[in-house]
């Protein structure tokens, strides 16, 4: 298609695409600014213990005492965006270092691993996540419910069609 443009037509899509590149790359320091509360573990680590105590709760609240363990396979099925095993071990032993969870194996069969959240990281998760209601409460209070409802499903529909695209890397 840009080979049939004219040079101006290929800077002003080219400059279109530069534009949205830059502009969802703005989003990314406040995401880093929302994990940063985080003090004592990686972004990444982060990821990992919100999808532990998703994994583990669902879609309802559960209190500490109702918590069950989750098996570290059923993790790895809840992990998206390709993520390698050994950056799953790696952060469940971050996590497991500063006390946020506990693993452990199944005693019938060594090969079965679980990991459930030990109450001060059940207490950081809990904090974490009113922190994050407050701070959405805001952004749709002035940004508007609505167009944050459309803002996302645009996003999700143009990611899908870009994860159909192939890349031509032979020039």
């Amino acid at each position: 298609m840009l080979n049939i443009l004219g040079k101006e037509e290929i800077m002003n899509d080219f400059n279109r695409h530069i534009s949205l590149i830059r502009a969802l790359k703005r989003l990314q320091p406040n995401h880093k600014k929302i994990y940063s509360i985080f003090t004592d573990i990686t972004p990444a680590d982060v990821y990992f213990f919100m999808t532990i105590y998703h994994t583990i709760n669902g879609s309802e609240f559960h209190s500490f005492s109702e918590m069950k363990p989750v098996s570290v396979s059923e993790l790895r099925e809840n992990v998206h965006g390709g993520v390698l095993p050994t950056a799953i071990s790696r952060s469940l032993k971050n996590l497991e270092s500063v006390g946020y969870i506990q693993r452990t194996t199944d005693p019938g069969d060594a090969r079965k691993k679980y990991v459930v959240l030990t109450e001060k990281g059940y207490e950081k998760v809990r904090k974490f996540e009113l922190s994050m209601e407050e701070l959405w409460d805001r952004v749709y209070e002035e940004y508007g419910m609505e167009r944050a409802k459309h803002l996302t499903e645009e996003i999700n529909a143009l990611a899908d069609v870009l994860d159909k695209q192939e890349i031509d890397s032979t020039f």
